[in-house]
């Protein structure tokens, strides 16, 4: 197993729902593409449409910028059937990982 790239906290992006965190999310910017490095979601607030609406802005985002959005999944995360319902392609796999794209 490879290691993690650190991630730094100061990164994130906070999900507050009345005063309440209840998410985060990272996105890096490259010269061609963003990437979705993290969307972690507190589960009781999981299936509830939140992580759609933060997806579809971030596809926003980019599509803005007239860039692809990036992102990886384990493979036995239920979330890969997410991101195929709001369009991502798979784009590829390795060591363990699906590797999906949306391009606008």
């Amino acid at each position: 197993m490879r290691a993690l790239p650190l991630l730094p906290p100061s990164k994130f992006k906070i999900i507050s729902i009345n005063n309440e965190d209840i998410g985060a999310y990272l996105i890096n910017k490259y010269s061609d593409y963003f990437n979705l490095d993290m969307l972690l979601i507190v589960k009781r607030y999981q299936n509830k449409g939140i992580g759609r609406q933060i997806v579809e802005k971030i596809k926003l985002l980019a599509s803005k910028e007239n860039k692809s959005l990036k992102l990886s999944v384990i493979k036995t995360n239920p979330a890969s059937n997410f991101y195929k319902h709001m369009g991502f392609q798979v784009a590829g796999e390795k060591e363990g990982s699906i590797k999906f794209e949306y391009a606008s």
